[in-house]
């Protein structure tokens, strides 16, 4: 350790610690609970994606046969493939 470093001398500074470690471990294991159970490799809503292009397109006002266009529908495809 070296002079900058904190020290825990007080026996109920250590419990206390300890608790609050216990109660990190507990929504630690919750939350990977919780992230398990989300479903994976769920087949994407292509519909929404098209339409989602179509917002930005507008957005930038650029059409389908633009460069960006292309590369929306391009990235669109790869995601649906």
């Amino acid at each position: 350790m070296t002079a900058n470093e904190p020290t825990i001398t007080d026996d109920s500074e250590v419990q206390e610690l300890h608790k609050q470690l216990h109660k990190l471990e507990k929504e630690n294991e919750a939350l990977r609970e919780k992230l398990e159970s989300i479903p994976t490799g769920e087949a994407l809503d292509i519909t929404a994606l098209e339409a989602a292009r179509s917002k930005v397109m507008n957005k930038m006002k650029v059409g389908r046969q633009s460069s960006a266009g292309k590369a929306l529908s391009a990235f669109i495809k790869e995601l649906s493939s």
